[in-house]
Order: structure tokens, then sequence, then C-alpha cells
């Protein structure tokens, strides 16, 4: 998962490069929207728009929520794609894993390219910004939904993936920025406290 990840940097880096004819940083700045929020109607930069991430983080955690009834329907439908138990984080609550400490730098590396540089950089920084051009104003719920669907490797997540996805894009869309796409997005990385956690053997 995490070299996939790296990849998605690459992928982006090279479609930046064909379509800018370079990587020149003020270029790509602009490009991918890497800038504080500004505002929907003036296009001005407004620090207190920040606080949209917070209704934002909200709805994210509201829709994945709701949706997970919808999770266990679809796997019930089809038991062959219910999750595995060794994809489970409390797979790693052994003790075995204390002491670990290359589980943590794998974590970091994962949560680098998760949140900054592979999945939000291609779906958010590259994809979205053009997106508008084929969904018009429904672009950031188009994003949403490929974003969701992008995740195979969590199949039996797929309803409340999506739903639990809204936020990051709506929020990236509305402002223009790539930056707001992810602190939402990357609030999930609280995880790294449970790894930590487990690596100090610090679980019942």
């Amino acid at each position: 998962m995490v070299v996939g990840m790296v990849w998605q940097f690459v992928v982006s880096v090279v479609i930046l490069r064909r379509e800018l004819g370079g990587l020149h940083w003020p270029a790509v700045k602009e490009r991918i929207w890497f800038n504080g929020p500004r505002d929907p109607s003036t296009g001005d930069p407004r620090r207190k728009l920040w606080w949209w991430v917070v209704p934002a983080i909200l709805a994210n955690a509201a829709g994945g929520l709701l949706a997970t009834q919808l999770d266990v329907l679809w796997t019930d439908l089809l038991p062959a794609l219910s999750e595995p138990a060794y994809t489970r984080i409390d797979s790693l609550a052994d003790p075995q894993f204390e002491g670990q400490w290359w589980i943590l730098g794998l974590a970091l590396t994962s949560n680098l390219f998760n949140y900054l540089l592979g999945e939000e950089l291609l779906f958010r920084g590259v994809l979205l910004p053009r997106m508008a051009g084929v969904f018009g104003r429904w672009d950031w719920v188009a994003n949403t939904v490929l974003f969701g669907l992008y995740h195979v490797h969590k199949i039996w997540f797929w309803p409340s993936m999506i739903a639990s996805s809204f936020g990051a894009s709506w929020a990236a869309r509305r402002h223009r920025s790539f930056l707001m796409g992810v602190v939402v997005h990357g609030v999930e990385g609280f995880f790294i406290v449970l790894v930590l956690a487990i690596i100090l053997g610090w679980y019942p």
C-alpha cells in the first residue's frame, strides 16, 4: 500500500511536468491550489475561512458513521468481500511487535504519502482542479466517488469510505485550497498514536 501511494506521487509529478512544461514551483503551486482558503465569491485569501475545516471534518465523521450499515449490507450480499482479520490495526496488538520501531517508520511514511504527497496530491491537487471541465459544479462529488472507489484494497468499506470523504473534496473545491483537503483528510492520521502505543506495549 505504501509503495502504491509513493507511485501516486510519481504519477502526479509526471502529470504536472507534462502539463506545465516543467516543475517550476510558482506554476505548480497555482495549479494544485497550494494555498490557504480563498473566499468563494472574491477569490481573496482569508485566514478565518480555515474554520470551515471543522464542519468538513464533522461531515466526514457523520457520513462514515451513517454508512456503516451500508458496509454491513454490502458484505452480507457479497461475503467474499468481508474484511480479512489481518487488515485490522488491532492485529498488531501482540507482544511480538513491542519495540519494533520500524513499524512507526512505516506508519509515518504511510501518513506522508497518504495525507500529503500521494492520495491528496493526486486527487485534490492534480485531479480536482481540472474536474469542473467535465462535471461542472458537481466536480467535488465526482472527485469523492472516484476517491472512494479507488480504495479497492478496502472494498468492504466502500460505502463508508465514500460517505466519509465528501468533506475533504468539498472544502478543497469551495475554497480552492489543496491544504484544506490535506487538513480534513489528515485528521485520520491519529492512528499513529495507536501504532506508538502498540510498540510501547500500552494496550490491554
